[in-house]
């Protein structure tokens, strides 16, 4: 084999970094939102200095936004997959368990952190516009889990609504699922799918919420 060139090493080194400042600043970007993001504590999170981080991100919000339409990109692949399944039960079930599968692997360390996606609006122009794009073609994609001959019942603003729910799952998840061992992903998952497929309470039921005491 054909030792590679100085060039495609070099290429390999600048994504390799890359990715590891984009690793770092999505944990603090969690930790922290955008207004909390820095580029020095991003740099000092992989022993640079801030100036050899802006070689790659000119700007914080060129750093987040790159963080975001990561993990943008990771969920549209995790949809494109799970609609390739021919019913949407099984789309769903399908779904959920690439997305806790992508999470067991980010707990260690096997695949990049997934970002809080909803940070999108605390970006300024033009970089939230651009975000926003890649965010509406995830979500067209999740969309076509409900697409079925067997929903059409659904009208499209329902199928928007569910869309709307399924991906504030995912969006969230890091941030509860955290109380939680991988090993439970299994069970969590399931349990998952049969709220988005039969809701919370049981057949029959009925919605009686009791009344909080308002006394002291």
């Amino acid at each position: 084999m054909a030792p590679r060139s100085a060039a495609a090493r070099s290429t390999d080194r600048f994504e390799r970094k890359r990715e590891a400042i984009l690793d770092a600043a999505t944990h603090i970007l969690n930790r922290k939102g955008i207004k909390g993001l820095t580029l020095g504590d991003t740099a000092a999170a992989v022993d640079l200095s801030t100036t050899s981080v802006t070689y790659y991100f000119k700007r914080k919000d060129d750093l987040a936004a790159a963080c975001i339409t990561r993990g943008i990109e990771t969920l549209h692949a995790i949809a494109e997959a799970a609609i390739k399944a021919p019913t949407p039960p099984e789309r769903l079930h399908g779904f959920f368990t690439r997305y806790l599968d992508t999470l067991k692997l980010t707990v260690t360390g096997a695949a990049p952190p997934l970002p809080v996606i909803s940070e999108l609006r605390a970006l300024s122009s033009p970089r939230r516009e651009e975000v926003a794009q890649a965010y509406g073609r995830l979500f067209r994609k999740a969309r076509q889990i409900f697409e079925h001959s067997d929903m059409l019942w659904m009208s499209r603003g329902r199928r928007t609504a569910r869309t709307r729910m399924l991906l504030e799952q995912v969006f969230w998840g890091g941030a509860w699922l955290a109380k939680y061992d991988p090993e439970d992903y299994p069970r969590i998952r399931d349990r998952m799918v049969d709220i988005f497929l039969h809701g919370v309470a049981p057949a029959g039921a009925a919605w009686e919420p009791t009344p909080i005491s308002m006394e002291t």
